[in-house]
């Protein structure tokens, strides 16, 4: 039972993925040629500039983050710290403070702990002293009675607040939720229009694995779920700050777009996060091209019609042409006089030469096939030479990429699970590309690199992760790896081996 657990923690701990990162907060908007949007990231990584696509076009955008607009929101920490010791309570009062340095002067904040019954450590709105004071008091909390009803109150107390985004930050030690707990919060949540993010204080390793209907609730209410181990407390309840400002209005330029188009959205944090909008805009309307039908001037070039152009040549310089209106439409005048006989316009001559239009018409299918497969067989040629004077690897980068120098062995219950170290430069995060993939949110999308030097040296490289990146419980930029190093990635701990 035990080992299900476990393996229902690790699973559904990183279902809480992209599909939910992109959230907004009301339908796209039209105006005057304008798009108006605004979305709101599920995520702690701050995002930057928003891009838009229409098919391969791409469209001007204006966007103004939330902290440019100075955008209130209301913000609610229900602490639950059952079990919790000094040394770990001090690492979150440390978190707690950090928040309060990343608080803005637009962002209302509440703290209520699960203690005995819910407290009201400083309610909403609470000045930044009143907040401090009510921090030191962390280490005087009691364990909690009834944890679920005291995150069900604080979801209304929030829902009452007149902020557009409104969120509750659940920092729990861990506890079981049933799914009919589960439903009742869901529906409160959406009931209050309150997001929920839920931060798992673990006070164990086994801790980390022992509660999964945390992260089945953050998933079913398309919430934000982390996972930490007791060193990453502070670091991150700090950014929680962040959390409510994560959001931009954009306005993007669809001058010209009608009817249903899909629209592409792109943005870039620790890793490229995309979605796509379907959007209907007024009617297409095809408007016809008038046909002019004036004369013009004398001295103006004209495109002549062939029969025009053999009619004009064939007539006699000396008698002018008659300016009458023919007698049938459907017949062209000669320019010979009465006795004259009326041709049809398929019976008049042609002239010898000529004009450009109708060289150009008549050029021969086969020629502009010809030209054709003379063009395809010139890039045909050029991809080979290309190709040809790439310099082949080196027997030596060949014999680095290839060679096993080393192995990430992750502990479990079921035995050491290895992942073997033969390139030259290896990545490891979240996001698919990389060359080794931890699915959990505690873990950045791009979070570090395993280098092999060319003096036999192993290093490990944080690239500038959410949670950071540890070597024997230290937190580290850059280290050179020994063999039984223990390497923590988010909610990862394993061994550097050979």
């Amino acid at each position: 039972m035990r080992l299900l657990s476990v393996f229902l923690g690790l699973v559904l701990s990183f279902q809480v993925s992209a599909n939910n990162t992109w959230q907004w907060l009301h339908d796209c908007q039209q105006q005057n040629n304008k798009t108006e949007c605004t979305v709101w990231f599920n995520q702690l990584d701050s995002v930057g500039k928003v891009n838009v696509k229409h098919g391969r076009q791409t469209l001007p955008v204006e966007q103004h983050s939330f902290v440019q607009t100075q955008s209130a929101s209301a913000n609610a920490l229900l602490l639950h710290l059952q079990g919790a010791t000094v040394t770990q309570r001090e690492e979150l009062q440390k978190g707690l403070n950090g928040l309060l340095d990343r608080q803005q002067n637009f962002q209302k904040f509440a703290l209520y702990a699960s203690s005995g019954s819910l407290q009201v450590m400083a309610p909403l709105g609470a000045s930044k002293a009143q907040l401090k004071q009510a921090i030191s008091g962390v280490n005087r909390l009691a364990n909690a009675s009834h944890p679920v009803n005291d995150l069900l109150s604080v979801i209304g107390m929030v829902g009452s607040s007149a902020e557009q985004r409104r969120v509750v930050y659940w920092l729990s030690v861990g506890t079981n939720i049933s799914q009919p707990q589960i439903a009742q919060i869901k529906q409160k949540l959406a009931q209050e229009k309150v997001r929920l993010v839920i931060l798992n204080l673990a006070v164990s390793e086994l801790a980390r694995n022992s509660f999964p209907s945390l992260s089945r609730l953050a998933n079913e209410v398309s919430g934000l779920y982390i996972n930490l181990a007791a060193a990453q407390w502070a670091g991150n309840v700090a950014k929680l700050a962040d959390y409510s400002n994560n959001g931009v209005r954009l306005s993007v330029d669809t001058r010209g777009l009608c009817g249903r188009k899909k629209l592409s959205f792109s943005a870039s944090a620790h890793a490229n996060l995309s979605t796509d909008r379907v959007l209907n805009y007024p009617t297409c309307v095809n408007t016809p091209v008038p046909v002019a039908t004036e004369s013009l001037p004398a001295d103006s070039p004209t495109t002549l019609d062939p029969s025009e152009t053999a009619s004009s040549e064939n007539s006699s310089p000396e008698t002018p042409a008659s300016t009458e209106e023919p007698a049938n439409s459907g017949e062209l005048e000669t320019p010979a006089g009465e006795n004259a006989e009326p041709v049809t316009p398929s019976t008049v001559p042609t002239t010898d030469t000529p004009t450009a239009a109708t060289v150009i018409e008549s050029a021969p299918h086969w020629l502009w096939w010809g030209i054709a497969a003379l063009v395809c067989l010139l890039l045909l040629l050029l991809f080979f030479l290309l190709k040809k004077r790439k310099q082949p690897v080196s027997s030596k980068e060949a014999e680095q990429e290839q060679t096993i120098y080393g192995y990430l062995m992750l502990p479990s219950i079921e035995g050491s699970q290895r992942f073997a170290l033969d390139k030259a430069s290896s990545k490891m995060g979240r996001s698919q590309e990389n060359d080794v993939v931890f699915n959990d949110d505690t873990v950045s999308g791009i979070h570090a690199q395993i280098k092999f030097e060319r003096n036999g040296d192993v290093v490990l490289i944080d690239l500038q992760s959410s949670n950071g990146t540890y070597v024997n419980g230290e937190e580290i930029m850059q280290h050179k790896l020994q063999l039984g190093d223990e390497i923590t990635l988010g909610s990862y701990q394993f061994k550097f081996g050979g």
